[in-house]
């Protein structure tokens, strides 16, 4: 009987400790981490080089985390399989710079339902963007990415590992026209689809989308 208490104690335990934000002294001073209810939320601000976010990343391993924030930041790029070990359900990026962010590479986190940026610079183009980018990204859900990048395509079968993936923004891009290869799963499967702010030019390129089944909430106007 001892024993069974004692398993459900360490039980308890070891929950609590993997839903809590990790220690202070491991995440600063670039970031800061509080539990506002939804789940431990880390906000990191200010940084300058993509080193000063390794460390305050690896001090959540194995931690289940309800988001990080970055803001205010100018990174070269993304370290690679930064996230590998991480559990964070959403990932957003805000009025930062990023040089470069959509290399092949085990990017996001195992849990990453949400990758949000707005407000972004990145040295971005259509051809810098891998069907791998999102890798392993089973259980995302939400993609948005808005406000001064500079996406005009993506690759065919660029939506092939997210099968649970419900909500695609891409305002304020540089799109001119939807490759059916890539875009016809979205405009299929989605639920919210929309690209508000993107120069589409009228042509036979986008023939294809005539009889095309559309999202219940598709907007396109620019």
């Amino acid at each position: 009987m001892s024993f069974i208490l004692s398993t459900i104690f360490l039980s308890m335990v070891l929950s609590s400790v993997i839903n809590c934000c990790p220690p202070q002294e491991g995440i600063a001073p670039a970031c800061i981490c509080k539990d506002l209810g939804d789940g431990p939320m880390m906000m990191c601000s200010n940084m300058m080089s993509a080193d000063e976010l390794i460390a305050p990343i690896k001090a959540t391993d194995s931690m289940k985390m309800f988001s990080l924030v970055i803001v205010d930041s100018t990174l070269l790029y993304i370290p690679s399989k930064l996230f590998k070990n991480t559990f964070f359900e959403k990932i957003r990026f805000a009025n930062s710079r990023i040089m470069s962010l959509w290399v092949p590479f085990e990017l996001w986190g195992r849990d990453t339902e949400e990758i949000r940026a707005s407000d972004l610079i990145t040295s971005l183009n259509g051809t810098g963007l891998s069907c791998e980018t999102f890798v392993k990204s089973i259980l995302l859900i939400s993609i948005f990415i808005s406000i001064d990048n500079k996406l005009s395509s993506f690759p065919p079968n660029m939506f092939a590992n997210m099968p649970n993936l419900k909500e695609l923004e891409l305002n304020n891009n540089q799109f001119v026209t939807l490759d059916e290869d890539a875009f016809r799963w979205p405009l299929e499967n989605l639920k919210s689809l929309m690209f508000k702010g993107n120069a589409f030019r009228c042509d036979c390129r986008l023939h294809w989308l005539v009889g095309t089944k559309k999202p219940s909430d598709f907007r396109s106007k620019m």
